[in-house]
């Protein structure tokens, strides 16, 4: 049977105990609320991070540790602004898929980011 935790706290600390936690009470997968590195402040575009940086990497060290796969949510930095991206990582510590939503679940952040990417 597949574990699934999936952690109800609020987003915006990017603190990634909740991994280890999970991980202590059997979980096989652990998914982390959207947005979790930054929650929704947009306010400074500092916040986000490119796939290949420090948070990402912090959440695939705890996958790997924990053997645990990861369901990490950030503010990600791309090329064109910044977007909402989820990122699955396995076991191992492997990124497998990234997603980036076309949408916010935030009126007030989605107009933010669509500014951000000259929507």
């Amino acid at each position: 049977m597949l574990r699934i935790a999936l952690v109800q706290r609020p987003p915006g600390s990017g603190d990634l105990s909740p991994i280890g936690e999970a991980a202590a009470l059997g979980a096989d997968v652990v998914l982390l609320p959207e947005m979790w590195s930054t929650g929704y402040s947009m306010a400074d575009l500092a916040l986000a991070e490119r796939l290949d940086g420090p948070f990402v990497a912090s959440a695939r060290q705890a996958a790997a540790r924990h053997r645990v796969a990861v369901v990490p949510t950030l503010l990600e930095q791309v090329d064109a602004g910044v977007r909402n991206t989820a990122v699955l990582i396995d076991r191992e510590g492997e990124v497998r898929l990234v997603y980036a939503k076309a949408r916010t679940l935030s009126h007030a952040a989605q107009a933010f980011l669509d500014v951000v990417a000259g929507s």
